[in-house]
């Protein structure tokens, strides 16, 4: 599967939760971010 960039602008609490995950977690907040969409993306597509 191949990548593609994308770019998001989030307000500044978005940014502190995004960043105390990636904290906590111990990961970069990009791939905090990768996983809260992918997270979503299932989410969206599960029958209700």
């Amino acid at each position: 599967m191949s990548s593609r960039k994308l770019s998001a602008v989030y307000d500044e609490q978005t940014v502190r939760e995004v960043e105390s995950l990636a904290s906590e977690y111990d990961i970069p907040p990009q791939e905090v971010l990768r996983q809260l969409v992918d997270a979503g993306l299932e989410e969206a597509q599960s029958p209700l």
